[in-house]
């Protein structure tokens, strides 16, 4: 329907052509995209009780929209569908809608109040930044991140509470809310993000819970937590230094701390020495960076991760002792260190068992046994290589450790390694990885799609080809880790539920069920993929009746699959024929 004030197309508003007060028609279901954008006369929108959504940039700059009501039947608001309304005032959010997308009300400069029901999810990056005269806000219960920006330069804020539920606060969340004074923080909270409460100069009711994990550097920049310190260590929540402002030349910092923060010490041009307690566990990214001065590091003998880019720079640093049983050392940890400076280019292997840098050019490399670690980004470079032969004596192998290696083709990661760091063995497409997840903790998207694993567990192992990048969270490799009825069905992949259902048919009576129900699909994706000694496993099962076989035979010929096609004939002739294989083979084809 098109008249002259609404333009309407499938029940969804296409464009608005009114003057000051737009009262939409009743049945219209979707505010679409754009559809006021650049209607600077509209001041009040009346919104029929039909509508679902409200769409990207509805109605952003809308400069004098004063009011607008959301219906009960609302179920989501899309990125910057407000932004830059500079007028509006209030704002109260329906039940119902879950999602408030990315920049959805930002730069609302009178937006003073907004109500969030507890339906809502999702409150998008930057969905509320720049709201200069916000001044309350109520986080629902649902929600588990606040997001990049979401409240960035909401400056008339004074508190907030975040409910418990809540695990991450991102990056600039809060930055530069200058009247923010108090801030309760959920005990399920393990993450604060760079720059989260920076420039927030009055926040002085603050408490860090023990079960925080991570400050990104820089989080309480300009705020008394570090310019009011009593000390010239300033620490949060269970032991986080998140500053240290001494100026002599040697720190011993005291016990009780266990993480050295991000940009603790960056920029310390006095400090020469710096003793770390026997309680630090962990020295954060860029924990030391640029320390032109610091000459020496006692590190304590339970540490067990250093971060990536930890002493760059730290020109003089040449006397370090790293302790028996570090877990992880990031990329960069020492470059630009007179530490490093005794090293060659191509290998760099600290105390005989930390490898921090493998350049080489060979296609085979095999790492020295006793190395107990590789560290973050180790082989990057070393393109050439197609096999690695890993030692028994690795536990710990770092993210990206063999990142870009796009000709490795073949790797066994035995079952001494505990964990794999996040895209360990992205962009192999073609490797064969054999690995053993009952005892491995993986990162995100440790290996890439096409990869082929072979995943073992005690004495069963089965073949999969990923399809798509994969690590903590695969079913397959969950249900190899652990198998059970309902880790197999979260495997949502034929490709990869099929060989799963073949290794454990005879221990989960569910694999055997649906072998049964799909053998006819089963033995195709087999006879597809060319892997005989998969199709040789399923028709031992004795599942498929003599008009399943045949079909199967058929999409062979069709593929032209002709290894498979001679099994399944064989198997044809051996249970329901009665003429010799020779004649079934000539008469479908020619050898």
């Amino acid at each position: 329907m098109i008249d002259e004030v609404f333009e309407i197309e499938n029940c969804v508003l296409i464009k608005y052509n009114g003057g000051a007060v737009a009262e939409i028609p009743e049945g219209v279901v979707e505010i679409g995209e754009y559809s006021f954008t650049g209607c600077e006369d509209v001041e009040r929108v009346i919104v029929p009780s039909s509508v679902k959504r409200i769409g990207q940039q509805t109605f952003r700059g809308c400069s004098v929209l004063r009011e607008i009501n959301l219906p009960d039947g609302l179920e989501r608001i899309a990125r910057f569908a407000f932004c830059e309304c500079g007028s509006l005032e209030k704002i109260v959010i329906p039940e119902g809608v879950t999602e408030i997308g990315n920049s959805a009300f930002r730069s609302c400069d009178m937006l003073k109040t907004a109500s969030l029901p507890d339906s809502v999810s999702r409150i998008g990056e930057s969905a509320f930044s720049d709201c200069t005269s916000l001044s309350s806000i109520n986080i629902p219960k649902g929600v588990d991140v606040i997001r990049k920006r979401s409240f960035s330069s909401c400056r008339s804020l004074t508190e907030i509470e975040l409910p418990e539920g809540i695990t991450e606060i991102c990056d600039h969340a809060f930055d530069n809310c200058a009247q923010l004074r108090s801030v309760k923080l959920p005990d399920t909270l393990v993450s604060i993000g760079k720059h989260s409460f920076s420039g927030c100069s009055a926040l002085t009711d603050i408490s860090i819970p023990d079960g925080v994990e991570y400050i990104g550097s820089s989080a309480f920049y300009r705020t008394p937590l570090i310019d009011n310190a009593d000390s010239d260590f300033a620490v949060v929540g269970d032991g986080i230094l998140i500053s240290c402002k001494s100026t002599d030349e040697t720190v011993i910092l005291p016990e009780g701390i266990k993480t050295i923060g991000e940009n603790a010490f960056t920029g310390n041009d006095s400090t020469r020495k710096a003793v770390l307690p026997e309680s630090a566990v962990r020295i954060s990214d860029f924990a030391f960076e640029r320390c032109y001065s610091l000459e020496s590091v006692h590190l304590p003998t339970g540490l067990e991760d250093i971060g990536s880019r930890a002493f760059i720079d730290c020109s003089a640093l040449n006397d370090v002792v790293l302790p028996d049983g570090l877990h992880h050392i990031g990329s960069d940890a020492f470059y630009g260190t007179a530490f490093l400076a005794g090293f060659a280019d191509d290998i760099i292997i600290l105390e005989n068992k930390y490898l921090i840098r493998a350049a080489v050019s060979c296609k085979r490399y095999e790492i020295p046994e006793g190395i107990e670690l590789i560290a973050d980004n180790a082989f990057l470079g070393s393109s050439a290589i197609e096999e690695i032969i890993i030692p028994e004596s690795v536990r710990y192998i770092g993210s990206g450790a063999f990142k870009w290696l796009t000709e490795l083709k073949k790797v066994i990661i035995p079952d001494t390694v505990i964990s794999v760091g996040s895209e360990g063995f992205i962009s192999s497409s073609e490797l064969n990885a054999v690995i053993f997840p009952a005892s491995l903790t993986l990162g995100e998207n440790v290996f890439s799609h096409s990869s082929k694993l072979t995943l073992v567990n005690g004495d069963r192992s089965f073949s999969v080809t990923l399809t798509d990048d994969s690590g903590a969270d695969a079913p397959v490799i969950a249900f190899a880790a652990a198998p059970d009825a309902e880790k197999f069905f979260d495997i949502a992949e034929l490709s990869e539920r099929v060989p799963a259902a073949v290794c454990y048919a005879d221990m989960l009576p569910e694999c055997n069920e649906y072998l049964k129900t799909n053998i006819s699909s089963a033995i195709d994706h087999a006879v597809e993929t060319d892997d005989t000694e998969l199709l040789q496993k399923l028709l031992s099962f004795g599942f498929a009746d003599e008009a399943q076989i045949q079909g199967c035979i058929e999409n062979a010929i069709s593929a032209q699959k002709h290894e498979p096609q001679v099994l399944l004939m064989r198997y044809k002739n051996d249970h329901f024929g009665e003429k010799s294989v020779d004649e079934l083979i000539d008469s479908k084809f020619s050898l």
